[in-house]
């Protein structure tokens, strides 16, 4: 078992001195049966004890331990209160090269166990800004870059997974044109995307796949865009809703009072969708549809696209 090896089985383990004392354990001890020995013994936090089982399986069966991996990640996302693994993005992308955008520890697929796979994200930091209060530490960024510009070849990934990222794009279709140009053919790009109905977006239109195409064309940009912000961003009647106006395009110089445009990048939910709506936009692209699901299997907030090279 390499050190690598063993940096990835401990990264993730949330509790500090745990996790450095399994790791060292690994890294000083070459025989496995000992190390067997060493866990039960030094190892005494909650955590390891819970999955005393697993930790041996991994230990004694490291030369094909993905399956143990993924069993002690799934425990410990059960303790810890994380959203479940998807069975979909297991039987598309398990054993594959991948990548995901925007990855969240709470929010894990458990990819990194089954295959290679790297995280990207804009920020080396960015991974711990979608889970306040969790008792998971944050994802682990391995590539700093933005989503629709990545410093990959060609045709050299199996697959491009992200969860509700896609809106985050102004231009969602330069974002998945992108991550077309980078799996090889018969790849996949696995999406679950917001439903408008299930989220702070419900009451908020719906995007045309016209809006979208002259975002992609140029025609509109974002500084062609007015945003409430603050109190006034969410719905008098409704606090847990943004109002239906707290995106607007100005069709002049003029911004309306309550309203500021953006002064660069953002990344609010520029996009909204309901499952028909996003199919009608991969349709009009001649994106390749191979599975879709109005209500996704992670926590249900989303729905699931799947396209094929």
């Amino acid at each position: 078992m390499t050190e690598q090896d063993i940096n990835n089985i401990v990264w993730w383990i949330p509790f500090r001195k745990t996790r450095n004392s399994l790791r060292n354990i690994l890294l000083t001890i070459s025989d496995n049966s000992k190390a067997v020995s060493d866990t039960n013994q030094l190892i005494n936090d909650k955590v390891i004890n819970q999955t005393n089982r697993l930790v041996k399986n991994i230990i004694l069966y490291n030369n094909d331990n993905s399956r143990m991996l993924g069993e002690l990640e799934a425990e410990l996302e059960a303790e810890y209160g994380a959203f479940p693994q998807s069975k979909l993005a297991h039987q598309y992308l398990d054993g594959l090269n991948g990548i995901e955008i925007g990855a969240s520890s709470f929010n894990s697929y458990g990819l990194r166990r089954t295959g290679k796979y790297q995280n990207v994200d804009y920020s080396a930091y960015h991974g711990g800004r979608w889970q306040p209060g969790s008792s998971l530490p944050t994802a682990r960024v391995d590539v700093v870059a933005c989503g629709d510009n990545l410093p990959f070849d060609d045709n050299s990934l199996d697959y491009v997974l992200s969860s509700h990222v896609i809106e985050h794009f102004f231009d969602p279709i330069k974002a998945i044109e992108e991550w077309f140009r980078v799996i090889k053919k018969g790849g996949y790009i696995f999406m679950i995307v917001p439903h408008k109905e299930r989220t702070f977006d419900r009451l908020r239109p719906l995007t045309s796949v016209e809006e979208l195409l002259d975002r992609h064309s140029a025609k509109l940009t974002e500084t062609d865009y007015a945003w409430k912000t603050g109190q006034e961003q969410m719905d008098k009647n409704d606090k847990s809703s943004l109002c239906k106006d707290v995106m607007i395009v100005c069709d002049n110089e003029i911004t309306p009072e309550g309203y500021v445009r953006p002064d660069g990048w953002s990344d609010r939910h520029h996009s909204v969708w309901k499952t028909e709506n996003f199919v009608e936009l991969c349709n009009a692209m001649k994106w390749n549809i191979v599975e879709r699901h109005d209500v996704d299997d992670k926590e249900g907030s989303g729905f699931t696209i799947v396209l094929q090279k």
